[in-house]
């Protein structure tokens, strides 16, 4: 009796570990097409769920292709409906927050152990007009062996998921900050570095994000986005003379005029000689990235004044042949094809800095540098401006231009009795734009290069004695380490500099080809890693050089996925649901490399919990 009773509870014992192991199986697959919808940005309940009917939806759609090929999942599909599946939209809901827990709670492992951490914050509104404010965490990163040797060093800046904004005032988002900081548990004392844009909610001097965060972490930098500042940088160069703001509304008539016809584009594609080429959209706010709209000017600009010209003559009607003879009268000017040469010059230049800096791996010494650089090249293109003519003559015979300046009345101001002198009026099309245009425009660039960037210029002076390291004289050092610890008070100002002299002594030669901080950096933890306790002030000012941000570019990354996880037919969509989708997409390499195993176990015991408690 007793042998009889042991083998039934050995046989119900082997049923349930059989049964347990179909369902880790079933879940791991559930978890698996989860992650890789989310990493998809696609939707996953159709119409209705059920796996029979057209539409059901991706996620059944492919749970149903893999039935072909997997005998574990057929099963599932076969039990009947009242039985348990976990295909449920609420089981999903669970599975997409257990994963962004996970990601998450891996995210907060690596920032909490980094030396330093810095906030890049941003908010805007999605589709159903909730405003969406995004949490970004900037920290060096250094990923080590089993021995515990390090073995690589990144910077990165990593996505803690979408908040509902609580309000628009400063008080109100650094309310709501601080709530994730705890939510997260996260030291307040590592936090180093503010990145946000220019909104008076965020940046401003009293009442701003900035201002009530470093009251309380006062050893944390404010940095406005460089990216930002180079957009109004532009702005600022163009919307105060008349014939570059003419310009540009040009471009964008030409545009409109063919992109609102089928007929008139299509004639545009077949004069084309580059099929891949096509008239581009001036972007309403991102100034750099009209620099694609002159590339493809340049390229098109015969074909696109052919056929302005057989519309002109053969136009459907008289407001078409006018609009044309417009078009094609402004852009056959002799001005425009220098403005088209001057504004490719210069928004080239910012567009390259605009993308280089957009990198989570810029740094502040880099930003200095590229604005610096920036700068010099805008002093270049005003300085020669015989050879931008030259180059225009060029391009205009090519197009069949006469290259001349159109020639203009001169104005007259009315002379009143008594006065003995009148203003100087510019007769002559060339001096006039060289004066009026080019160098209005360069000088305004320039100039807000220095006031905009004048913030960032002064954290970069105050980290001098590391940037320049391989050449930096002993008083300098000096100097500068005293400057820096006590804006800081993160190390001891002797002890720095002592380490910083000894690093010079031991390093010459490889200084020399360390083009960064993060060289250096790289330098003494991966390549030296036996003398890192001997550079412990000199690694700590090495840490919180490479954590502070330069723009918040990560953070309007975000609001493209954004945009395609909640679009419109997707605009009922929790919040809850929303950043787990968002965190699965953004970080999806994260959700790759978790552990099912464990997830299934973790859900496992979530069901059973809440099923105890209901009971």
């Amino acid at each position: 009796m007793y042998s009889k009773n042991l083998s039934i509870d050995s046989q119900i014992k082997k049923q349930e570990d059989s049964e347990a192991e179909y369902w880790t199986a079933v879940l791991k697959r559930i978890i698996d097409v989860t992650i890789t919808l989310g990493g998809q940005n696609l939707s996953f309940r159709g119409h209705r769920e059920d796996a029979n009917l057209k539409n059901p939806g991706n996620f059944m759609a492919i749970l149903k292709l893999l039935t072909k090929y997997d005998p574990i999942l057929a099963t599932l599909l076969e039990k009947p409906k009242r039985s348990v599946k976990y295909l449920s939209h609420q089981v999903q809901n669970q599975i997409i927050a257990l994963v962004e827990s996970e990601i998450k709670k891996n995210i907060i492992s690596d920032v909490s152990s980094a030396p330093f951490f810095s906030l890049i914050l941003d908010s805007t509104q999605d589709v159903s007009k909730v405003d969406q404010v995004s949490t970004i965490y900037r920290y060096v990163h250094i990923e080590k062996d089993e021995l515990g040797i390090p073995k690589s060093i990144e910077i990165k800046e990593d996505f803690i998921g979408f908040s509902e904004a609580e309000g628009s005032t400063g008080e109100a988002i650094e309310k709501q900050t601080i709530e994730i900081f705890k939510e997260n548990g996260l030291d307040i004392g590592k936090f180093r570095g503010i990145g946000l844009d220019g909104a008076a909610s965020m940046s401003g001097k009293h009442n701003g994000l900035q201002a009530r965060l470093r009251k309380r972490q006062q050893k944390a930098k404010y940095v406005h986005c460089a990216s930002h500042n180079l957009n109004l940088v532009v702005n600022d160069s163009v919307k105060n003379i008349v014939e570059i703001r003419q310009f540009f509304e040009m471009l964008e008539t030409l545009y409109t005029f063919f992109g609102n016809s089928i007929l008139r584009w299509s004639m545009l594609k077949k004069e084309s000689s580059d099929i891949s080429r096509s008239l581009k959209r001036l972007c309403p706010t991102r100034w750099s990235s009209r620099i694609d709209c002159l590339i493809s000017l340049n390229h098109m600009y015969p074909d696109v004044m052919k056929v302005l010209n057989n519309i002109t003559l053969t136009g459907r009607n008289k407001d078409e042949q006018n609009e044309a003879s417009t078009l094609k009268k402004y852009f056959q000017r002799y001005e425009t094809i220098i403005l088209i040469l001057v504004m490719y010059k210069i928004l080239s230049k910012i567009n390259l800095a605009s993308k280089i800096l957009q990198s989570p791996g810029a740094d502040i010494g880099k930003a200095a540098d590229l604005i610096k650089n920036t700068m010099e090249n805008m002093l270049k293109i005003r300085d020669n401006f015989n050879n931008l003519i030259e180059e225009a003559d060029s391009k205009a015979l090519q197009w069949n231009v006469k290259p001349e300046f159109s020639c203009k009345r001169t104005r007259k101001v009315k002379q009143f009795y008594g006065e003995l002198c009148q203003d100087q009026r510019l007769s002559q099309g060339n001096r006039y734009f060289e004066t009026q245009v080019l160098y209005r425009c360069i000088d305004t660039v320039v100039t807000q290069l220095k006031t905009r960037f004048e913030g960032l210029s002064e954290i970069s002076n105050l980290f001098s004695c590391i940037l320049r390291l391989p050449t930096i004289s002993d008083d300098e050092i000096s100097e500068g380490t005293k400057k820096l610890a006590d804006e800081f008070q993160d190390f001891n100002p002797a002890e720095l500099a002592s380490q910083i002299e000894s690093l010079k002594c031991l390093f010459a030669s490889e200084l020399k080809s360390c083009n960064s901080v993060f060289d250096m950096t790289k330098l003494l933890i991966i390549e030296n890693n036996n003398l890192i306790t001997s550079f412990p002030d000199l690694l700590t000012a090495f840490y919180l050089f490479l954590t502070l941000p330069v723009t918040v570019a990560s953070a309007e990354r975000t609001f493209s996925k954004l945009k395609l996880i909640k679009n419109y037919l997707r605009s009922t969509m929790s919040q809850t649901r929303l950043s787990g989708l968002a965190m699965i997409s953004i970080e999806n390499e994260r959700a790759k490399k978790l552990n099912l195993s464990l997830l299934v176990k973790t859900f496992a015991q979530d069901r059973s919990r809440k099923k105890s408690f209901s009971m």
